[in-house]
């Protein structure tokens, strides 16, 4: 039974390669959530609504800057601060993701138990 693994974020009609199986991919994901985690300590609590959207909307985009490449961020959730936007591609990056990990781990266990065999 093979099982097909989505290494290709696709969003916008444009293509982003990642695959989390891939060590220079992995550790740009590791940074790129260690960066979104400080900047969501860092922000601001009280103010205008407005304000709050535009930081959660700038937090994501910089997230797929430095996960994907430079520029990623505004062609993935547009140029604009539409937090639904960010949200929808962010989830969709993160179930991509999950996904990859999945198989990963189902791929290490059964790795273990052919290697256990006698």
């Amino acid at each position: 039974m093979s099982q097909e693994i989505t290494t290709v974020f696709r969003h916008n009609d444009e293509e982003y390669p990642f695959d989390v199986s891939d060590s220079d991919d992995m550790s740009r994901f590791e940074n790129a959530i260690d960066v979104l985690r400080a900047r969501e300590k860092e922000m601001p609590k009280a103010g205008k609504s407005s304000d709050q959207i535009r930081y959660q909307a700038d937090m994501i985009k910089e997230f797929f800057d430095n996960c994907l490449y430079p520029g990623a961020g505004n062609a993935i959730c547009t140029e604009k601060s539409n937090i639904g936007l960010c949200y929808s591609a962010y989830i969709a990056f993160i179930e991509m993701i999950n996904q990859q990990k999945d198989f990963l781990m189902a791929s290490s266990n059964k790795l273990r138990q052919f290697s256990l065999q006698k």
